[in-house]
């Protein structure tokens, strides 16, 4: 079952599947989607949930700042992420700004 995300201007279609098996075979592939998968749920969160709620809040924002981020250090970095599932960061990242009102680019520094 594929899910999609569209900017609304029919330019760009972002796909991403449910991780099966047959569509990610190795597990790493597996959980980078499961990542990606994870933070749209939490972008696509209730505005008042997440405005009343502290913790919401701040997941919220750490996944705001996860995919506007361009940091490539990391391995679970939203840029090394789409390109290990042939995903286009550049074009996934418009299509979320687009559908969730996103703005704005952060580094999101990591604690060693």
């Amino acid at each position: 079952m594929a899910k999609e995300y569209s900017t609304g201007d029919g330019l760009q279609t972002i796909e991403l599947f449910n991780g099966s098996r047959t569509q990610w075979p190795d597990p790493e592939r597996k959980l980078m989607a499961h990542i990606l998968w994870d933070a749209i749920e939490v972008l696509k969160m209730d505005p008042a949930i997440r405005r009343t709620r502290a913790r919401k809040q701040k997941v919220y924002g750490d996944a705001v700042r996860w995919v506007m981020s361009d940091d490539q250090s990391w391995i679970f970095s939203f840029s090394n992420i789409c390109e290990t599932l042939n995903l286009d960061a550049g074009a996934a990242r418009l299509a979320l700004q687009r559908s969730f009102g996103l703005r704005g680019t952060f580094r999101i520094k990591r604690v060693a």
